[in-house]
């Protein structure tokens, strides 16, 4: 049902990203980079907002959450000493939902930096839209560095400067619907480019052939994680397929029912 909001015109559903996630960290993983990128899931993170009888003090708050954070971030990384530790991580992804909005925190543990990337390009302010999540998730972020004695932890914890907003090209202004989907592919694709830098091949949202572009990137990102090699129904899903252009052999009458 959740792989269904991948659909044109439908609001992608957590667990998809959360599922896109798990494929990209699988990846990373796999990969011969010295330095890797790691992703969170949406739950990893109760944002202040959210919590309910939260206490006032900020402090509290971090302290609160990262004993819910430590617990699920042992699961995510299999109680694994080494990849608790991040030391050989350089980007960090958090993916956050907060009242309808979709955007990530993205932190370079090796620079010290941290960006926020959203494609919605809608009016507001750093300290209205995005700072109290991102004093919150970097509180928590850096309570764990510091607990696996990072040697950037406590530089995290002690960060003054704000987060870099990226301006990129193909940031939208009345896109509602698919912020999802440019979540999904941010994560894919930032590797610590600046905005004006980082190229993604993304339309401007003005562009004719953008909703075109936007539901040919929804049909990938179906088919990568129903034919990836994680997925358990893998082989199923390719039977489906078959079967499907088996019995639709008119190229036209497919696109229609598909």
């Amino acid at each position: 049902m959740n792989v269904q909001s991948l659909a044109p015109g439908l609001k992608i559903e957590t667990p998809v990203i959360d599922t896109f996630a798990s494929i990209l960290n699988y990846e990373e993983w796999l990969s011969y980079k010295k330095l890797k990128r790691h992703y969170f899931y949406t739950s990893m993170m109760q944002l202040p907002g959210i919590i309910q009888n939260e206490p006032q003090c900020m402090l509290t708050k971090i302290d609160k959450q990262y004993d819910e954070f430590a617990k699920m971030i042992t699961i995510q990384m299999e109680d694994d000493i080494r990849k608790l530790q991040f030391e050989d991580v350089n980007l960090v992804f958090f993916p956050i939902i907060s009242h309808d909005l979709y955007y990530l925190i993205v932190f370079n543990i090796i620079k010290g930096t941290s960006v926020i990337i959203d494609n919605s390009d809608s009016d507001g302010t750093y300290e209205g839209k995005y700072k109290e999540n991102y004093e919150f998730v970097r509180g928590v972020f850096a309570k764990h560095l510091t607990t696996y004695q990072h040697p950037k932890g406590d530089e995290l914890m002690n960060q003054k400067r704000k987060p870099t907003i990226l301006n990129m090209s193909w940031r939208t202004k009345k896109d509602k619907i698919d912020c999802g989907l440019y979540m999904m592919l941010h994560m894919e694709h930032y590797q610590g480019k600046s905005g004006t830098k980082w190229d993604t091949g993304m339309l401007k949202e003005n562009d004719i052939n953008h909703k075109m572009q936007i539901n040919n990137l929804r049909a990938k990102y179906v088919a990568k994680m129903m034919l990836h090699e994680v997925n358990d129904n893998q082989k199923m899903m390719s039977d489906y397929a078959l079967k499907f252009a088996s019995e639709n052999p008119d190229e036209e009458e497919a696109k229609t029912l598909l």
